[in-house]
């Protein structure tokens, strides 16, 4: 990883014992499961969930040089096929309502005509959802394996497990400048990432007043700043 560790608070173990990531993440039967979703036609990405009071992430998917319609067609496949029996509720990207694609549909308008109906969430930006996701990880619960984090991600999410570890970052900053303080866009983690992110803000954030966007953008800055600094 290059620049500066957006997710300060992930551990893939802590104390000699496995903390975020596990070999196996399972999931609960008769829970809904979500899939995030991020467009774009050179990286698709989709993530699928479970958020209950430990937020399991159970895959991820990376698409190429893939239009929405085909990339759309074969998580609705590989969902079925992964997860047989179960339902699932979806959040997007909210330029996905709006931007046309090459047949002048809409990337929701593709899901749509798939059976697949995305939820509308707010607008927010990159930082925002990073320091949101981080926050997160930040929470522990108590389970009956005793305390353990809120969330836990399956060690088959190679790519999430690379952006969270310090893969999606941000610039080093430069002397006697102001800290840019937006990740990186590397045309690769930034996606999956993304489509965590939606899923999270739908969820977990959906509710948030410009105010209290402002003051965790503050609190962010501060945390990187602080570690810079150290």
């Amino acid at each position: 990883p290059q620049g500066l560790p957006i997710f300060l608070s992930y551990r893939k173990s802590t104390g000699g014992r496995a903390w975020h990531v596990r070999d196996v993440v399972e999931h609960i039967e008769g829970m809904y499961i979500y899939r995030g979703w991020d467009f774009g036609t050179v990286r698709p990405a989709c993530v699928w969930l479970q958020w209950g009071e430990q937020k399991r992430i159970l895959r991820e998917k990376l698409g190429f040089n893939t239009h929405t319609r085909e990339f759309g067609r074969y998580i609705k496949e590989l969902s079925t096929e992964m997860f047989p029996g179960f339902e699932f509720k979806d959040y997007c990207d909210p330029q996905g309502f709006a931007a046309a694609t090459k047949d002048g549909k809409s990337d929701v308008d593709e899901l749509r005509d798939l059976e697949i109906a995305p939820f509308r969430i707010r607008k927010t930006n990159p930082a925002w959802r990073a320091t949101l996701i981080d926050d997160y990880l930040k929470r522990t619960v108590n389970t009956e394996h005793g305390v353990e984090p809120e969330i836990v991600l399956d060690a088959s999410c190679h790519i999430l497990d690379a952006a969270l570890s310090g893969g999606y970052h941000r610039q080093e900053p430069i002397p006697e400048q102001e800290v840019d303080d937006e990740p990186v866009k590397d045309g690769y983690f930034e996606h999956i990432v993304d489509a965590l992110g939606f899923v999270f803000v739908g969820r977990g954030g959906m509710g948030a007043s410009t105010q209290s966007e402002k003051k965790a953008l503050r609190e962010m800055n501060k945390r990187m700043r602080n570690s810079y600094n150290c």
